[in-house]
């Protein structure tokens, strides 16, 4: 993290080189205590997941993700300008589901820059994915690998 901000890109790096001590977790749910709790509307899950960090004056490295109520739209623009790479937005009614459903939704920000790519994965029909890397003062620094489909 840097700046605030988190970067799933940096995670990957950070992790492949075995730093997991420098991680910050952000608890944003909470899916089992003292039972099931997947069935509860999402608002009381993170309430119940700030109660648990709370009763057991659980701190850093750990920090309760707020819920937020707003402007989607305006948030969403926030979000680019501070150049986030998005947000999650979340109904509060709703129950846990692990697929993927109408009860929430990932917008990404488009964020520009330049990055060399540093390598590849070939698959048999050609390139399956670039990994790329990222000019900091002289050296070059893995960032990531992304997919090219």
């Amino acid at each position: 993290m840097k700046d605030g901000r988190t970067n799933f890109s940096e995670l990957q790096a950070e992790l492949s080189k075995g730093h997991q001590d420098n991680l910050i977790y952000y608890a944003f749910d909470l899916l089992w205590r003292d039972g099931d709790l997947r069935k509860l509307p999402q608002i009381e899950r993170k309430q119940r997941s700030s109660d648990l960090l709370g009763e057991n004056d659980i701190g850093m490295p750990i920090i309760y993700s707020e819920h937020l109520i707003g402007d989607g739209q305006e948030m969403f623009e926030h979000a680019a300008k501070q150049n986030f790479e998005g947000i999650v937005s979340k109904r509060a009614d709703a129950p846990y589901r692990s697929e993927r459903n109408q009860g929430w939704i990932k917008i990404k920000t488009v964020q520009k820059g330049e990055f060399p790519v540093i390598g590849f994965v070939k698959d048999p029909t050609g390139v399956a994915a670039l990994f790329l890397g990222k000019n900091e003062g002289k050296d070059l620094v893995y960032m990531g690998k992304v997919g090219t489909g």
